[in-house]
């Protein structure tokens, strides 16, 4: 049932148990109750509440009876001081359980266990002494009494949250009405023998027993109201209250309910007990609190109070594991820690991101595409190649936070009066996306450098002049050798776009050193050609790296998309790691070919030769069609042949589009994989980017309006 549309539905008591259904619409649904179960649950109710006045009444009237001395004219039948102790421990117990219960910090389960064990000790302690026979059975009756209350209580409270989920206010007026019956019936069967009190007595009994019953039951209506309200103290009171209601309600238990959409969809009494709450859109859904979340990131007042209404007093969602698969799309999060906690396959698309703190947040498989980033702490933050960071607006990042030891944030870009250019974060962040496989199989960055060490990234935008380059950073090292510069590698992303990655000492000043290179390079662009040549030549003959780098600038401006890794892998860690082999995949291309575990002059160059076979093999692994009828194999194939033979296409514009050939394939793959699925449609859109440049009689316009609509059916993608 993958993309079926329930919006507006009345799908009240349907049983969705175990169910795919992937990108689901239920939005508006009216999910909950059918009427003849409310209908037998308010009669419960009713029933419920009468049943706990009449044990309440019952039990404290009953005592009465033996603990208020001088209210008998039987002089045997008189307590005496022992009646005023037991009364006194019988509303000592009760005022403490009240205390505890509404205590802030103490469990309800901690409260009913020391009270049975605190009523408990007063009844063997009284009955250990044989001389004092009938205190013994004043504890006992004090026990009941005690015990009778709050078990009445209890069941009042449960019978009045169920009654109030269900039909609102006319809940209170119902178990209010009934527990007022059970108490008047429960009072006069407790007061035995009312011939017996003396005269003027019973008013006084019945005022003391009903102001007893009073304070219970202005508890329990404050008690029905915490529960209600979603607090986590009395989540046990809950659970019990919405198991009940839910059973005969929607059921979406073990549902497949990733991506699945309930935005304003009415939620009371329904199971959402399921691990597949990836992605699933709950914004303005009505009641969740009256829903069964056990096991899931609903169950969290806070988390459910962001996801349905995006927003949160509480900005702090630190070391927090039920984070994992959160939809928080288009939500202002300006400012919000997740240091250390989960947001894996989380959907934070077009989110405002920016001063966020992700320290140590896991985003596997997370969509953050158009969100913003300005801002935004990024330490040892956890991505992977699944991490979708298209569009990504961020004018700055903080690669550390900032501390009172270390109080430089690792800013990026280093220099403090510059920011990325548009689209310049993702060239900042690509390669280290492209190479996590590559250095660490943990998934950790390039930047987990160790201790004594952080990153400078120098950028050029506008094309890149090698020996300017080599000479600039060879002045860099010898005016600042306390800064121990050390260059790691190139990136270059597209024509006339590099990125030096390097590494300074920690205490270094990044954004001075930024500046520095920037001045002493235009200033060796603008010098005669001679005397750079004569400096290159120089600083060659010293430094051995320093024709290693030249060469790797050099190749650079004639590749399309390139990685050059130029220092030890083992520099980036600092924990020894040493590799016999590297292959990254850079967009169609790969880095490989490493001695003895040394990473040098490794460049990996994308030609249109490597990525036709690595689309051709994906296509390849795709199941060949059942019928007559051309499959998405077949389709695929049919496409990628068209790119490559379209005349209109240069080089780099057919190497992205195969990309997006494969994606496709890929996705066809793992027809049930969510992440795929989004990478896939992504695809689509960049392939009628490509289209609409083209002109009309280009082949491929005609093949993508024919073959397009077509593969997007056979992946389901709408």
């Amino acid at each position: 049932m993958a993309n079926i549309d329930f919006s507006d539905a009345d799908i009240r008591g349907t049983d969705f148990s175990e169910a795919k259904l992937n990108s689901a619409n239920f939005s508006d649904a009216k999910a909950g109750l059918q009427l003849q179960w409310l209908i037998g649950l308010v009669l419960l109710c009713l029933s419920i509440s009468a049943l706990s006045g009449y044990i309440s009444a019952y039990s404290i009237g009953f005592s009465s009876n033996f603990l208020i001395p001088g209210a008998t004219e039987d002089p045997k039948a008189d307590p005496g001081i022992q009646g005023i102790i037991f009364s006194s421990i019988v509303l000592l117990l009760l005022g403490y359980t009240l205390f505890r219960v509404i205590r802030p910090g103490t469990k309800l389960e901690t409260v009913i266990v020391s009270l049975i064990v605190t009523s408990t000790a007063v009844s063997v302690v009284a009955a250990t002494d044989e001389s004092l026979g009938r205190i013994a059975v004043l504890a006992i009756i004090s026990l009941f009494a005690v015990v009778g209350a709050i078990t009445g209580a209890t069941l009042w409270i449960l019978a009045w949250a169920i009654a109030v989920s269900i039909i609102g206010r006319l809940g209170v007026l119902i178990t209010v009405l009934g527990a007022f019956v059970g108490n008047l019936v429960g009072i006069f069967h407790g007061l035995r023998n009312l011939e017996d009190f003396k005269p003027g007595m019973f008013p006084i009994i019945l005022s003391i027993v009903g102001t007893i019953i009073l304070v219970l039951f202005l508890f329990s209506i404050y008690i029905g109201n915490q529960i209600l309200s979603g607090n986590e103290k009395y989540a046990l009171l809950r659970t019990l209250s919405v198991l009940l209601t839910t059973e005969k309600g929607t059921c979406f238990k073990n549902a497949d309910l990733t991506d699945a959409n309930f935005i304003n969809a009415s939620l009371e009494h329904t199971d959402l007990r399921s691990e597949k709450l990836i992605r699933t859109c709950w914004r303005n859904a009505k009641n969740l609190n009256q829903a069964l979340t056990i096991g899931t990131y609903l169950e969290n007042l806070k988390i459910r109070e962001l996801v349905t209404t995006g927003k949160s007093k509480d900005k702090k969602f630190e070391y927090i594991g039920g984070l994992q698969g959160l939809n928080l799309q288009s939500t202002n999060l300006r400012g919000f820690s997740f240091m250390g906690s989960n947001l894996s396959e989380a959907n934070l698309r077009e989110a405002d991101l920016s001063n966020a703190n992700f320290k140590q947040t896991q985003l596997y498989g997370a969509y953050l595409s158009f969100a913003t980033l300005t801002g935004a702490c990024i330490e040892d933050w956890g991505i992977s190649p699944t991490t979708l960071l298209e569009e990504i607006k961020c004018d700055y990042v903080f690669m550390r936070q900032a501390t009172e030891d270390k109080r430089d944030p690792w800013r990026k870009p280093d220099n403090w009066q510059e920011d990325f250019p548009k689209g310049g974060f993702s060239t900042f962040i690509a390669p280290i996306i492209t190479t996590l496989d590559a250095y660490n199989p943990q998934k950790r960055g390039l930047y987990e450098l160790d201790q004594s060490f952080k990153p400078l990234d120098l950028y050029h935008y506008d094309g890149v002049d090698p020996a300017a380059v080599v000479v600039a950073i060879k002045q860099l090292q010898d005016e600042y050798p306390e800064a121990e510069l050390e260059i790691v590698a190139l990136y270059g992303p597209s024509k006339n776009k590099l990125r030096i990655e390097a590494r300074v000492s920690d205490d270094a000043d990044a954004a001075k050193l930024n500046a520095k290179y920037q001045d002493k390079y235009r200033k060796n662009q603008q010098s005669p050609s001679s005397d750079i040549q004569t400096l290159l030549a120089r600083i060659e003959e010293e430094d051995p790296q320093a024709p290693l780098l030249r060469r790797s600038l050099e190749d650079s401006r004639n590749s399309v998309k390139f990685l050059t890794v130029i220092q030890h892998v083992e520099n980036f860690h600092g924990v020894g790691d040493r590799m016999s082999e590297i292959k990254v995949d850079s967009g169609g291309g790969s880095v490989s070919g490493i001695v003895g575990g040394d990473i040098r002059g490794v460049i990996g160059v994308v030609n249109l030769g490597e990525i036709s076979g690595d689309v051709s093999n994906a296509i390849g692994c795709l199941p060949d069609s059942q019928d007559d009828k051309p499959g998405l194999k077949e389709r695929l194939t049919e496409l990628k042949e068209v790119i490559e033979s379209e005349t209109a296409l240069s080089p780099e514009d057919k190497v992205e589009a195969l990309e997006q050939v494969k994606a496709l394939a890929e996705a066809g793959k793992k027809p049930e994989d969510g992440v795929l699925k989004k990478t896939a449609k992504t695809a689509v859109k960049i392939l009628r980017g490509t289209v609409a440049n083209l002109p009309d009689t280009a082949k491929l316009a005609e093949a993508c309006s024919k073959l397009l609509p077509i593969i997007i059916s056979l992946l389901a993608l709408t």
